[in-house]
């Protein structure tokens, strides 16, 4: 295609799967940077002691954090749970999770092209995500401005979207994609949350200065 000329759908399409790859990336390292900021309050929490943290400590301690993070946000996702008395196994969403990192290590060093090291004993790489479907009566609503007639019953409800390569094939995603994956992640990321917070409100009343 020259400059100045009109894209074709295909370039389109391509453009948009490229835009929506680094959507992911982007959402991936905000996850990873909310579960290290949520170890950190879980180890805090943990040891604290009553007295003011000198900032030198607090440091050293938020950077082994998000080294945790680096190594594997579900271990981070792990040991923030563990700190504060939790389980990682109550939270089937983690599975899904896994899925998503996975994806989001072929887009990041292979350039969204699925190698041997990205699928399973199938020979294939299977990816598992929530998303929302609306519904008017039982049926989903399948495109924005369509209209619904007086009367009709409205409802939410949570499917699990499976995609699947082979070796070799490029991960194609789209807007839809992207936008499925986020309210994932944002729902994953308030479920670990009010775990750790859970655990932490058991832990710190009997930590505060002055109280026995």
């Amino acid at each position: 295609m020259n400059f100045g000329d009109v894209p074709d759908a295909e370039t389109w399409r391509e453009f948009g799967s490229y835009c929506a790859r680094y959507s992911l990336l982007s959402m991936i390292a905000a996850a990873e940077d909310y579960f290290a900021q949520l170890l950190f309050m879980a180890t805090l929490a943990k040891g604290a002691s009553g007295k003011l943290l000198p900032w030198e400590e607090f440091q050293t301690a938020l950077e082994r954090c998000r080294k945790v993070v680096r190594s594997g946000p579900r271990i981070a996702v792990d040991r923030a749970l563990a700190a504060v008395g939790g389980q990682a196994d109550a939270l089937p969403s983690l599975l899904w999770f896994n899925d998503l990192y996975r994806l989001r290590n072929c887009l990041m060093h292979r350039n969204g092209k699925v190698g041997a090291e990205d699928v399973d004993a199938n020979s294939v790489f299977s990816v598992t995500w929530q998303k929302i479907v609306l519904t008017a009566d039982g049926q989903p609503v399948v495109s924005v401005g369509q209209r619904l007639e007086k009367g009709q019953e409205l409802a939410l409800q949570f499917e699990q979207e499976v995609r699947v390569w082979k070796v070799g094939e490029v991960i194609q995603l789209t807007a839809e994609d992207c936008q499925e994956m986020a309210w994932s992640l944002v729902s994953l990321s308030d479920q670990v949350s009010r775990e750790v917070h859970a655990g932490m409100e058991q832990l710190l009343p009997v930590l505060q200065p002055g109280v026995k």
